[in-house]
């Protein structure tokens, strides 16, 4: 073989080497410049993407190429977080050369009214359009298979969707606390919806395709107007039993709709598990019965259920979610199940009812605000015999009234309750005989009521009332 036409190994390492050391110096000389009012920046030698736009101020019409210094660029992309938090620009008109619209493009742009997405767009990022509170229809282009997570979070106006067919994920949060979205074509297409997807969106009747077979934690949790979910029967992962949606064993209840204003619910024998957010936000709700195989309680499950004033855990409940039962106005009392190791953050926050906690005796740590700004607590109830270690950095306790509450622990373990951290804090601890139940409706909680004839009746009910409470004990009882 001549050996002028022979290219070595070494001599295409010295090419490709030539050629990255071009490309290091052409980006280490990406320039930005402005055109019309707004700022670019160049990406190759011939492409740009709409840069950083703090100050534009009304109607954004992109075209699709710009001239710099003699050259003419493509415009292919509007950058990451371009017109983040720019409350002034009013609409956006894009051209189709654009191929991505990075993350955070036009996240808080408050001002923003309208956009179109070309069918050009192949990437849209996460939360590209999160709080545009003044965007109220969007059409996605069949381009886009797969929705960015928090892409259209806090859209609070967002009436009109349109979602292509072909599409077959839909991010986590990607139309969370979008209020005003009462309905939504889901296309066929969709196999995954992530986690609080449409957590607190507008929702009010859900057709869930038959296509789906992944639908994550909380993704309609806090639906205050839905009322219907409707899924075909023979979906091998979920069903639907009267507007609850279960995994397809029903042993994972996912979601409740709180539209349904319900003011008591009996939840079905085999459910272990309550999804995050399966209750959240259900406030006409007064009594809920809860099966005693349960083993889990979700992240939110029960928040801002404002008019439930009690609570039956089962015993064999060993995992309580984050804020479980925060901000429930109305509840009195809570026993935590025994076996329950670790309380996690917000488990109780703002609850302004709340007199007395009962913890669990395997009690062995307390998460950040585990139960915080509970205005009104009294009693706390801790059957451990040895006090278990917080950390007085996490706050357990966070915002009470601590000289205000009487800590109740057993008879000898006082003195090692009043040396321990956090736990000294109480502004009086005292020795409790936890062999029974010592003062019904402070250790044990109420779980229904009935009228003198044995009548199931409203826990809300007026006059002579006879309670039953979880320790299996009843009380009558005058309510005025």
């Amino acid at each position: 073989m001549d050996q002028k036409h022979c290219i070595t190994g070494g001599m295409l390492r010295t090419l490709a080497f030539c050629i990255l050391v071009s490309a290091a110096v052409f980006f280490a000389e990406a320039k930005i410049f402005q055109a019309d009012g707004i700022y670019y920046k160049t990406l190759t030698a011939n492409t740009c993407e709409v840069t950083a736009n703090a100050t534009f101020s009304g109607d954004l019409v992109v075209p699709d190429t710009v001239v710099n210094s003699n050259v003419t660029y493509k415009v292919v992309a509007i950058g990451r977080g371009a017109f983040n938090k720019n409350r002034k620009v009013t609409s956006a008109t894009l051209p189709s050369t654009i191929t991505k619209i990075d993350e955070w493009a036009f996240s808080e742009a408050s001002g923003l009214q309208r956009v179109n997405i070309p069918e050009s767009v192949t990437v849209l990022g996460s939360s590209a359009f999160q709080g545009c509170t003044s965007l109220r229809e969007v059409t996605i282009p069949s381009t886009i298979k797969s929705l960015k997570s928090f892409v259209f979070n806090l859209c609070e106006n967002l009436t009109t969707v349109n979602l292509p067919e072909g599409m077959h994920t839909i991010g986590t949060a990607a139309f969370s606390s979008c209020y005003s979205l009462k309905s939504l074509k889901i296309p066929a297409s969709v196999t995954s919806i992530y986690s609080i997807a449409f957590w607190r969106a507008g929702l009010e009747t859900l057709n869930l395709p038959d296509s789906v077979n992944f639908i994550g934690d909380g993704a309609f949790g806090a639906c205050e107007k839905l009322t219907r979910i409707n899924l075909c029967a023979d979906n091998p992962y979920y069903k639907v039993e009267n507007n609850f949606l279960y995994s397809n064993d029903k042993t994972v209840l996912y979601c409740c709709p709180a539209g349904l204003n319900l003011t008591s619910v009996t939840v079905d024998e085999g459910v272990t598990t309550l999804g995050q957010g399966a209750f959240a936000f259900w406030k006409a709700l007064k009594e809920v019965n809860l099966p005693q195989g349960l083993k889990g309680i979700g992240y939110d499950a029960f928040s801002n259920c404002t008019s439930l004033p009690a609570i039956n855990i089962p015993a064999g409940v060993n995992d309580i979610g984050v804020g479980a039962f925060n901000k429930c106005d109305a509840l009195k009392t809570l026993k935590f199940p025994a076996g329950l190791k670790n309380i996690k953050a917000k488990t109780l926050y703002e609850n302004p009812a709340l007199t007395s906690v009962t913890l669990p005796d395997s009690l062995e740590s307390m998460a950040t605000y585990a139960i915080a700004m509970c205005d009104n607590l009294k009693a706390v109830y801790a059957p451990a015999k040895v006090p278990a270690v917080l950390d007085p950095d996490l706050e357990p306790f966070y915002m009470l009234n601590m000289p205000a509450i009487t800590l109740y622990v057993p008879q000898e373990s006082v003195e090692a309750y009043k040396a321990a951290p956090v736990w000294k804090d109480f502004g009086k601890i005292q020795g409790h005989d936890f062999g029974g139940v010592a003062s019904v409706g402070d250790t044990a909680v109420p779980v229904a009521y009935f009228d003198l004839q044995g009548r199931r009746i409203s826990p809300d009910s007026k006059g002579m009332v006879i309670i039953q409470y979880s320790d299996r004990s009843f009380k009558k009882v005058f309510v005025k």
